[in-house]
């Protein structure tokens, strides 16, 4: 179908099926392309917010072994300040 020809399409609906009819078809087309433009934005809102969820999942999972790291280096300065102590008895 041309674009040319568009105008004659609605204009045979309407003669065959009246102006009430045509109306309704014609906001019926209207409310899909904004239920499809609706959920278009909502799957790309979804895949962004997977993707800060990923993101701040790594953050806490390096934030947790540099805080295991620490308490590790924590632990063995304690244990060599202990053994340090306890030779100069």
């Amino acid at each position: 179908m041309q674009q040319g020809h568009r105008g004659t399409d609605w204009n045979d609906y309407r003669t065959t099926n009246g102006a009430e009819a045509t109306t309704q078809a014609i906001m019926t087309g209207v409310r899909s392309c904004q239920a499809q433009a609706l959920a278009s934005e909502l799957h790309r809102e979804e895949q962004h917010s997977a993707t800060q969820g990923h993101d701040l999942q790594e953050e806490r999972q390096a934030q947790a072994h540099e805080d295991e790291e620490v308490e590790i280096a924590l632990v063995e300065r304690e244990q060599e300040h202990e053994q340090s102590l306890s030779l100069g008895r």
